[in-house]
């Protein structure tokens, strides 16, 4: 999620995770999907040097329930869904503005599901209730919109092109979940995965998180294991795996309808709790950053790394805390947690290397 393009100490820092690990990436049938053994992670522990923090307690109510972030070289964009606003932070943790506020007017937002950093600063919200992409730049100035319209309306995800060439969307499809936007808003162009077996899997299973950066793009699964890189318009490659692998889920569907087209059919994860894959994405540089869950000890505070475009594991952080999402921009890592309430917060990434 940082700058498209633009160098960062962020970029060195990731580069500097330079070993890979071996390990076994057979597997055998789940479905569609086979399950391998944990491979062993390899792990720098360091100090963090933390930066700022903004919330964290039950009086504060600049945040609400944040749940997107998009950083760049000067600070961070947070998406508040239920506060109906976008704010933007600098490095020092200043609030620049909070732009926005609930309803389906010029301005208001009804129900954020994205937000992204291109290759210009500006920040591409995606407003899944009022089926729209609102661009704003870094004063909060509004910039731009693009309609959603068909499949694209059901979309949670996004991707700003470089350039200014519109945006790629997520959409709840089993077949082609990426659509292509135009800047009017026009579906160009509609693909799926480098993956035959991704149209067997039930789409609430094979929900995506996407992060772009340097004229590539990645799409990563949220839930099940691995991820897709995708640049100049090609997809680099088949599915690259994470470092370490999970099933993906079982979903199960509860009620049925009548003759007459009545009743309730509804589809939900078997597991009581699920196990998540990637909680959010970054890509700086050419490398991409995850926040993994996982079923590991320290699930949720695992910062995996992976060369790009060929995806192979270079190296993990332990982060200071768990977070639920995180983004990398400017030799800053950002993350949002809630404990016991909403907070943002921010840390020098290290700069050393993996021994």
């Amino acid at each position: 999620m940082s700058r498209a393009g633009a160098p960062s100490i962020a970029a060195a820092a990731l580069a500097a995770l330079a070993l890979a690990c071996g390990g076994d990436r057979s597997g055998h049938g789940h479905g569609t999907e086979g399950t391998r053994p944990v491979r062993s992670r390899t792990t720098v522990q360091r100090s963090w040097e933390e930066v700022f923090q903004v919330g964290g307690g039950v009086q504060d109510t600049l945040l609400q329930s944040p749940t997107g972030l998009a950083a760049d070289e000067d600070g961070v964009y947070v998406a508040d869904p239920a506060a109906g606003r976008v704010l933007r932070f600098d490095r020092a943790g200043r609030l620049v503005f909070a732009a926005g506020r609930p309803g389906g007017g010029p301005g208001e937002f009804r129900s954020l599901r994205d937000v992204e950093v291109d290759d210009r600063g500006l920040a591409w919200v995606l407003d899944r209730g009022n089926a729209r992409i609102t661009i704003l730049g870094p004063n909060g100035r509004f910039e731009g919109r693009l309609p959603l319209e068909g499949p694209a309306r059901t979309a949670d995800q996004l991707v700003p092109l470089p350039g200014g060439g519109g945006a790629v969307v997520v959409a709840y499809d089993r077949e082609d979940p990426f659509a292509r936007l135009t800047m009017d808003g026009r579906i160009a162009d509609r693909f799926g995965p480098p993956w035959k077996e991704f149209s067997a899997l039930d789409p609430l299973a094979s929900q995506l998180v996407t992060a772009a950066g340097g004229g590539r793009w990645v799409a990563a699964f949220g839930m099940g294991d691995g991820f897709f890189v995708r640049e100049g318009g090609t997809w680099r490659g088949g599915r690259r795996h994470y470092v370490e692998s999970l099933p993906f889920p079982e979903v199960e569907t509860r009620g049925r309808l009548s003759k007459d087209g009545t009743g309730r059919v509804e589809e939900r994860i078997a597991e009581e709790r699920p196990v998540f894959g990637a909680l959010s994405a970054s890509v700086t540089g050419d490398r991409l950053a995850v926040l993994f869950g996982g079923r590991s000890p320290g699930r949720g505070r695992w910062l995996d790394v992976y060369s790009l475009p060929d995806g192979r594991y270079r190296g993990s952080y332990l982060l200071p805390t768990y977070f639920e999402q995180v983004a990398l921009g400017g030799g800053l890592l950002y993350g949002l947690a809630d404990d016991p309430a909403p907070r943002l917060a921010a840390y020098r990434l290290p700069t050393d290397s993996l021994p």
